[in-house]
This record gives structure tokens, sequence and C-alpha cells, in this order.
């Protein structure tokens, strides 16, 4: 009987300890949400008050549309900026916030007038990769094109198919590589004078070879890749 009681008692000490740590750290996970959500409230203040104060680059924007800073092109005396927006939802990191590229915005050093990659900001810049000059030596190799997916905004990027584009590093010659493109897998220099490009078109690997110098897409093939079973 006593031992009866005895492990009643421990197990109601128990219940009420366990009660009293839920308690807490239901308590802790509410002092985190609202810390986030007013440290997340604080960031969209400041990006107010940062894009209302920046030069305007956008007219008549309904969204909060802000260029980022102007970075020099690495190999030539070319400046390079992004017209980014806030993407929905809440995003942990070191600025509070996540953003998407809308534009890319080119400004010649020696230069007053600047130049967009796009015509327009309705679009997504969903991928981007740099094509480099064959070399092991970081300090002498050179930007040889660059390629970005461009997708509709508002649509699902995970899925969505876009337009494959390959550009200048100064970003002033702009051809089409494909349409219909999913998302981009490899870019890279073939040889001195091809870039090889793999990307996603149908649900199928296409192979892809352009001219490095003119950006004329030279042949596109589909790749046969076997079925696992």
């Amino acid at each position: 009987m006593v031992t009866t009681m005895r492990t009643q008692r421990f197990f109601r000490y128990l219940w009420r300890i366990n009660a009293v740590l839920i308690l807490l750290a239901t308590g802790a996970v509410c002092l985190l949400g609202a810390s986030l959500m007013l440290s997340e409230m604080g960031c969209n203040a400041q990006r107010r008050r940062a894009v209302e104060a920046a030069p305007r680059v956008v007219a008549d924007a309904k969204e909060e549309l802000f260029l980022g800073p102007m970075r020099p092109v690495e190999g030539s005396d070319v400046l390079r900026g992004e017209l980014k927006a806030p993407r929905e939802g809440l995003a942990i990191g070191s600025s509070g916030y996540s953003a998407e590229t809308r534009n890319v915005l080119y400004l010649d050093a020696r230069s007053t007038e600047a130049r967009w990659l796009l015509p327009d900001r309705a679009r997504i810049i969903a991928e981007e990769t740099t094509v480099w000059s064959e070399t092991q030596d970081t300090n002498a190799r050179r930007q040889v094109a660059e390629l970005a997916l461009v997708k509709p905004n508002g649509a699902d990027l995970t899925v969505t198919e876009g337009t494959l584009l390959v550009f200048d590093p100064a970003g002033r010659h702009v051809t089409t590589v494909a349409e219909g493109v999913r998302t981009l897998t490899h870019a890279s220099l073939l040889d001195k004078g091809n870039i090889l490009v793999l990307y996603e078109h149908g649900r199928r690997y296409v192979r892809a070879i352009l001219d490095a110098q003119s950006f004329e897409v030279r042949g596109v093939q589909e790749i046969s890749v076997p079925e696992l079973r």
C-alpha cells in the first residue's frame, strides 16, 4: 500500500514537472516567433525607407524594387548591379529577407550611360552561371560568357519553363539559346572556340554547343539516358 502511494506521488510530481517544461518550451517558441516577426517587420520598414531614398530606376513601380550595389565585372572596366524584388516569405539570414533578381544593370566605367540586360522587369532571373576561360590560375582566368534562365514572375520556379539566354560579361550582346527550359544543368568551355551547355527541356536532357565568340547555337541534341530498372 505504502509502495503504491509512493509510486502515485512520484508520477504526480513527474507529470507536474513535465507540464512546467512543456509550458516553458511553448513560451520560448512563442517568444522566438515574436522576435522573428518583429525582426522581419523592422527589415521591411528599413527596406522601404531605402527604396524610397534610392534613385528611381523603374517607372511606376508598385513593388519594392531596389538596385543592389554596382560591382566590377572581373577583367573589364564594366560595373554590374542587380535589380532586386523582395521574395515572399520569411527568410533567416544576414539581411533578414530574401530577394529575387528581375534585371541586371551594366555601366561602362568610362561612360555615363547605363543599359539593362532585359527589356523589362516582368520576369525573374531564376538561374545564372558564368563560363570561365580554361586556366588553373584564378588570377589569369577571364569570363567568356554568362548564361541566365529567365522565367515568368509569380510562377513556381522549380517546375515552370523559361528562356535560356547567353550574353557577354559586359551585357552588350544577348542571344537566346532555347525556349521551354526548366533548369540549366551545366555550362563550361568545351574547347577554345566552343561552349558546352546542358539543360532540361520537355523532360529530356539536351546538349547544346555555342560559338564562344558570337554565341551562335551550332548544334542541339537530346541526350540519350537509359532508364534504370
